[in-house]
């Protein structure tokens, strides 16, 4: 056994001997190591939300759009066994909501054609959602950058759609 006591460590008086107190960076390679566990578990818990919203769009989506079509085969049953009649019924003449205030109206009155133009507003609306979560994303993890870069492309569709509507 060794009965001498520690040496005290020299008091620091320049920048190169506080460099010396410093881990070794084989030292501080957990510390690395643990950051980025830490943000690889951020990063896969981000992409099972975004998984989570796009999946769940598209599921709830495909419901949307099938029920509109049993709606609409039970309120004009002759269309499914008179192709005369379904060519009617899906003509570009045939009456179809082409605003969000038709899409409304025909939803609450139960008309399978305004169900199934509001299943595709949820088909389209699913992207857009996921670039929303995103945007929640960066902004919790404090990624000034990538929350810029989703807030434009966010505005950029906005807009898209702002401008289609007023083409038409």
């Amino acid at each position: 056994m060794n009965d001498r006591p520690a040496p005290t460590p020299a008091p620091v008086h320049s920048a190169i001997e506080a460099a010396d107190t410093l881990p070794a960076p084989a030292e501080a390679v957990p510390i690395l190591e643990s950051a980025k566990a830490s943000r690889d578990r951020a990063d896969g818990r981000l992409e099972m939300v975004i998984s989570t919203v796009l999946r769940g769009g598209v599921i709830v989506s495909i419901a949307v759009i099938f029920i509109g079509m049993l709606i609409s085969f039970v309120r004009h049953q002759d269309a499914a066994r008179d192709p005369r009649e379904l060519s009617a019924l899906t003509s570009k003449s045939a009456p179809f909501p082409h605003s969000l205030r038709d899409v409304t109206s025909g939803v609450l009155a139960l008309r399978g054609q305004a169900i199934m133009a509001l299943g595709l507003l949820i088909l389209i609306a699913t992207p857009v959602m996921r670039v929303v979560v995103s945007i929640v994303a960066f902004a919790l993890q404090r990624d000034g950058v990538y929350f810029a870069i989703t807030s434009t492309v966010l505005l950029l569709l906005i807009l898209s759609f702002l401008l289609g509507r007023a083409t038409h």
